[in-house]
This record gives structure tokens, C-alpha cells and sequence, in this order.
């Protein structure tokens, strides 16, 4: 299986492409992961430990003609550690309860610094669960410090 890793970019681009994947027919698969709150096993492409805990995906996609293909997104890529980033990670999450089907996993490891194929193992490896509205707040607990609901205060 061909494994890609999604090129960072803005926060809001990089929320915008995982959107569209999770909106998109040829998607099979959606998995939100976090990474550890803390760099001891960071790297410089995870960026600097204030933005932990950082929010991963992991989706697979059937390119017509061609086949599945995983994407990884990790390194900086979202972040709920400080408001004005945090309102991003809800409409992530708004976005893939409406959807259905998206699941989250437990606390991944930093993944940057590793090849894609070992990376999206890595996080396929670990236990997951269905996003839904009840198990929200579970995956939101992962991602961020603060209550979900301090954003609409």
C-alpha cells in the first residue's frame, strides 16, 4: 500500500484538507490520534512543546485507477493548547461527528521524524474508538488542557 505524508501548511489549510477527506466518498478511513503532552521524544519537525498536544490523522483513501493510499498527518499540524488554535480542533471535531464514521485512538507517538510507511503503522497499531457526540469530549480530553465548551464563553 502506498503511505504518503500530508505537507504542513497553515493551520487552517491543514484543517481545511483534512475536512475534505473526511467529507470525501473515496475515504475510507478517518483516525484523530494526539500526541504525548510532553517532548521528551519529540523532534524539531514536531515543533516547539507549547503547542503539545498535537492532533494526528491517519486516513485512507481509494484513488480511482489506482487503490487505497494512507495519509499520515502529524508534526505541527493542529493544535487545541492555546485558544485561537483550539476553535480549529472543534470544527475538526464538528466536522467529523456530522460525518459519522471517524474514529480516535489513544495517545500516539511522535511519528514526524519516521518514514510514512512506519509512521501510519504505527498508528494503525494502536486501539481505537467511533467519534460520536457521547465519546467527543473523550478525544477532546486528549488534545487539549482546557474544557471544549471554555471556547463558546
Amino acid at each position: 500500500m502506498t503511505v504518503l505524508r500530508f505537507t504542513n501548511s497553515s493551520t487552517n489549510a491543514n484543517l481545511s484538507a483534512l475536512i475534505d477527506l473526511i467529507d470525501a466518498p473515496e475515504t475510507e478511513s478517518v483516525t484523530l490520534l494526539a500526541s504525548p503532552k510532553t517532548g521528551e521524544s519529540a523532534t524539531e519537525s514536531d515543533g516547539p512543546d507549547t503547542n503539545f498536544p498535537l492532533v494526528a490523522a491517519l486516513v485512507d483513501y481509494k484513488v480511482p485507477g489506482y487503490g487505497l493510499v494512507s495519509i499520515v498527518f502529524d508534526g505541527v499540524f493542529l493544535t487545541a493548547a492555546r485558544d485561537n488554535r483550539a476553535s480549529e480542533v472543534s470544527a475538526l471535531l464538528d466536522a467529523a461527528v456530522n460525518k459519522g464514521g471517524v474514529r480516535f485512538g489513544e495517545r500516539a507517538p511522535f511519528t514526524s521524524s519516521l518514514a510514512p510507511q512506519t509512521a501510519a503503522g504505527a498508528m494503525r497499531a494502536l486501539p481505537s474508538q467511533e467519534l460520536t457526540a457521547e465519546t467527543r469530549s473523550a478525544y477532546w480530553r486528549l488534545v487539549s488542557n482546557m474544557p471544549e465548551n471554555h471556547l463558546n464563553q
